[in-house]
């Protein structure tokens, strides 16, 4: 009797044991099956591993391309800010001009929820919105009065002169139509070519609103800066004509609501753009 026992439990063990270690082979997480029974991974042929290396070697070239640009981009970018730099040098009163227009514009496009590269393009487009003013004559950019009727309309030329600039740098050309069109009137009087409305680039637009504030705060020997209730009131004022309504509304809103950005601004604003990979 005892020696058929201990027999049962000899033969039955093996069985027990591996209907165990199967049951934990299903129940455990750590050790899942890695496919469903019966199907195997069909090893890679020659074929797939050569268009696997081909997409690998693809991505990097584009990624190589994409850095080459941006280096392009900041190379281009910085030869014409120091255009920039060398037209604010000759005007004294111009000192800060840009990276004051930037300033504003800043403040003016957060509503507007652009994307991140809109808002960049903008931010360099003014930077760069008085670049063709390197072709003004010093006699007239730096004249402390009035200018005469030909001196006036030297210096409506410097939105083209400006433009010209940038076409020869292929990676600002999304910056080129603000430049051009900056000192477009919204209803239809302004120049170069007296765009009015929508046919305005809406960063443009933008542009038009910031360097005006600017230009209105900014002392000159011919007047003194402007309050902020004086801005707003000439921002009413010139809305639906010089300036888009709803971008003037912003402003007048703005000024309003932060007047202390203004009024007591940093010594110098610097903006860095964010050389996208264009």
């Amino acid at each position: 009797m005892k020696r058929r026992t201990i027999s049962a439990a000899l033969t039955s063990a093996p069985a027990a044991w591996v209907r165990g270690v199967d049951n934990a082979r299903r129940t455990s997480p750590a050790s899942p099956r890695p496919w469903p029974i019966g199907i195997r991974p069909t090893p890679l042929t020659f074929d797939d591993q050569c268009a696997s290396e081909a997409r690998r070697q693809v991505e990097e070239i584009r990624q190589e391309l994409s850095r080459t640009r941006r280096r392009l981009r900041n190379f281009q970018l910085d030869m014409v800010t120091t255009l920039v730099a060398a037209v604010e040098a000759k005007d004294l009163h111009a000192g800060r001009h840009s990276a004051n227009v930037a300033f504003y514009a800043d403040r003016l496009i957060r509503p507007f929820r652009l994307s991140v590269r809109q808002v960049d393009v903008i931010r360099t487009a003014a930077i760069l919105h008085d670049v063709g003013k390197i072709g003004i004559p010093d006699a007239i950019l730096t004249k402390p009065g009035p200018l005469s009727p030909d001196e006036w309309q030297v210096v409506k030329q410097h939105p083209l002169t400006g433009a010209a600039i940038l076409r020869s740098a292929a990676c600002l050309q999304r910056e080129l139509p603000m430049v051009l069109h900056h000192h477009e009137w919204y209803e239809g009087g302004g120049y170069p070519d007296g765009l009015c409305g929508e046919k305005i680039p809406f960063g443009a637009r933008i542009l038009q609103v910031a360097d005006a504030i600017d230009a209105m705060f900014s002392p000159r020997s011919y007047k003194c800066s402007y309050s902020v209730d004086r801005v707003c009131s000439e921002l009413l004022h010139g809305r639906g004509v010089q300036f888009d309504p709803v971008v003037a509304d912003v402003a007048v809103s703005w000024l309003n609501r932060s007047p202390g950005e203004v009024t007591a601004p940093p010594p110098a604003r610097k903006f860095q753009t964010m050389q996208h990979r264009r």
